[in-house]
């Protein structure tokens, strides 16, 4: 009977060891996946590993959603020819304009220097050479045109001596004016327009 009991108590014992144990062992196992929903870890083979961020494309692309070539940022693009064209002083004349303006009669002005003026230029009904950096010396005969449609042109697309001329002249009260900007060479010659060598006006 002795015996009976203690074997009874015995079990009872293991019964309870076995449970405390099991109890103990669960709560030591970690819950990874609830520690990866809380520090955004991941479980790769048996091991917890940091998964990568998800990748910001907006960062790459200077962060506009709109363009996606990432083109609003670049400042190197060629200018437009409406935007070089703001950037230039005076009023141009188109070549159709400006050949209608010298055949009416109306003063054109070669603001190249003279040494280039007798070499040749626009044979025009009126033509003047009034060389930019010389224009004081022909204000006498300008103020016979004060008020009276007058045409500038210099050398070429890239010269600024028409620009500087038309200037000068604005500032003196000269208004109805217009620049030809293709000049001698990038229009008169260009379209072939007639030309000379003899005296203009003076």
């Amino acid at each position: 009977m002795v015996v009976l009991r203690m074997g009874i108590m015995l079990a009872v014992v293991l019964v309870v060891a076995y449970a405390s144990a099991m109890v103990r062992g669960l709560s030591m196992t970690p819950d990874y996946d609830k520690i990866a929903k809380i520090e955004g870890l991941g479980r790769d083979g048996g091991k917890l590993a940091r998964q990568p961020k998800p990748r910001d494309d907006s960062a790459v692309d200077g962060g506009d959603s709109d363009d996606p070539a990432g083109t609003s940022g670049d400042h190197g693009a060629e200018p437009s020819d409406q935007a070089v064209e703001a950037e230039r002083y005076g009023t141009p004349i188109e070549l159709d304009a400006f050949r209608e303006h010298y055949e009416t009669g109306n003063l054109v002005i070669d603001a190249r220097p003279a040494s280039e003026f007798v070499k040749g230029h626009l044979d025009a009904p009126l033509i003047m050479n009034v060389p930019a950096d010389e224009f004081h010396a022909h204000l006498q005969t300008l103020e016979g045109f004060r008020g009276m449609p007058i045409a500038i042109y210099c050398t070429s697309l890239e010269c600024d001596l028409a620009e500087e001329l038309y200037y000068e002249l604005e500032k003196l009260g000269y208004t109805d004016m217009s620049i030809y900007r293709p000049g001698w060479q990038d229009g008169i010659l260009e379209h072939g327009l007639p030309t000379t060598t003899a005296p203009g006006l003076n």
